[in-house]
């Protein structure tokens, strides 16, 4: 199994951990925790073919997430510019996705303006 596999494996584990009534805590865990499955899945991708193996690794940490989102978002624009050719919409759907799911990423792990205050109680 992929290190991708097992992060989106953990985040479903997250997700269904407290039952009916998930704590915040772990959907936002979850939420980023997929994010983190998703890129390093593509990463995994892109640097799988590179001839020399022992480059890999080195490789795949030169990938920087903002840089993928803009990639990721030029995508977007360049194939609803095109007609949405068929044999992209696979990818124009896996550069949305990325896009969305660092959004919510963002939102999950920075974002403390939408915190349930009665879970917060005594936390100060």
């Amino acid at each position: 199994m992929s290190f991708a596999d097992d992060l989106l494996e953990q985040a479903h584990h997250l997700i269904g951990k407290d039952g009916a009534n998930p704590k915040e805590a772990s959907l936002r865990r979850a939420v980023s925790t997929a994010y983190y499955a998703l890129f390093h899945l593509l990463i995994d991708e892109a640097v799988g073919n590179w001839a020399i193996v022992r480059h890999r690794s080195k490789l795949g940490r030169a990938f920087d997430h903002g840089s993928m989102k803009n990639i990721c978002e030029d995508q977007i624009k360049t194939f609803h510019s095109t007609g949405r050719p068929a044999l992209l919409v696979r990818l124009e759907e896996v550069a949305r996705t990325f896009v969305e799911l660092q959004g919510a990423r963002h939102t999950a792990d920075y974002d403390n303006s939408h915190l349930d205050e009665s879970r917060c109680a005594g936390l100060d």
